[in-house]
């Protein structure tokens, strides 16, 4: 990569699940005027919960708060970039469904990803569980708190889920814990 510095960025746009004037902006330092000047800024649907970047392999990860991947398809969504090594700028790579409701973090090995999605209280649906004793009983079943263990390529690509491990239980501060939500 060049010895110029770079700064990427990534905002709140509206709120959950709304489309906004969300974007990730690019910015380099500029030695003579001792500033950063915005040098790109790449309009995405939806807010954006966090940025991770690889520096080996030049790309760039933007977790949107959302709980529908597309209209009709429950999930979060990922999305990365290619970075230019010369000019820092940002090039669209793709997206993957999060296979949980508002990403907000990653982490990134060689050839994993591991994304963690919040979940919430929006909207349940009814569920039929099982309990210890086998009596079956109903229940509100809310969007999925998971962590999902992705396969990454050798361009750094997230390919397929490998694993996941759901969320269980309730914390006890109100709205915010009242369902699973790894806190």
């Amino acid at each position: 990569m060049s010895s110029r510095k770079f700064i990427y960025t990534g905002n709140w746009a509206q709120t959950y699940n709304e489309p906004g004037e969300a974007a990730v902006c690019v910015y380099e330092y500029k030695e003579a005027q001792g500033e950063w000047e915005r040098i790109q800024r790449v309009p995405v649907e939806y807010s954006i919960s966090g940025l991770w970047v690889d520096t080996e392999k030049y790309m760039l990860y933007a977790c949107l708060e959302i709980s529908r991947f597309h209209r009709e398809e429950p999930g979060g969504r990922v999305l990365w970039f290619r970075i230019d090594q010369e000019t820092g700028t940002l090039m669209p790579a793709g997206q993957i469904n999060s296979f949980g409701a508002f990403p907000l973090d990653l982490k990134l090995s060689e050839h994993y990803a591991l994304v963690l999605n919040h979940g919430s209280n929006r909207t349940p649906v009814c569920g039929v569980f099982v309990d210890r004793d086998g009596s079956i009983r109903t229940g509100e079943v809310f969007d999925a708190a998971t962590l999902v263990l992705f396969e990454r390529d050798d361009r750094g690509n997230l390919t397929r889920p490998r694993d996941f491990y759901p969320f269980t239980g309730a914390g006890e501060i109100p709205f915010f814990q009242d369902t699973v939500s790894p806190h």
